[in-house]
């Protein structure tokens, strides 16, 4: 959108999920809370990679390449934070904290959350209407 390849957002988006975690299991939210707030949390993340990392580079000739590698250092500096608030461990959101359907057919075994995750990965994905036309 910018023309500068972002390769911190997968940081970004490990902090957001971190915060949701916490809001759940340290706070006591319930995920339905915890979610949009730390969808907050990663746009406040996001216009802090813009002002730090981005919109000093804006006026180069080489802003491309110079923001390719302040998104990457930007993605090491927020991955350590990670590292360093949360630790280096395997985490869950508590069991429970989304309630499951399980439907079983020929042994096969389907929980009402993955039918959930391909639902809103399709409709994340699907192109916006203005989409082919903006194209043409």
């Amino acid at each position: 959108m910018l023309d500068i390849l972002n390769l911190a957002h997968a940081a970004v988006f490990t902090l957001g999920g971190l915060v949701a975690l916490w809001l759940v299991q340290g706070a006591g939210l319930s995920i339905w809370l915890a979610f949009p707030l730390s969808a907050c949390f990663c746009g406040l993340l996001g216009l802090l990679l813009d002002r730090v990392a981005f919109a000093p580079l804006r006026q180069r000739t080489d802003s491309n390449f110079a923001g390719l590698i302040s998104s990457i250092a930007m993605a090491i500096i927020f991955e350590s934070a990670a590292l360093a608030i949360f630790g280096a461990r395997t985490v869950r959101f508590p069991a429970g904290t989304v309630n499951l359907h399980i439907w079983r057919f020929a042994g096969v075994s389907i929980t009402s959350l993955q039918v959930e995750i391909v639902v809103v990965a399709v409709v994340l994905m699907r192109p916006s209407p203005g989409f082919y036309i903006a194209r043409a």
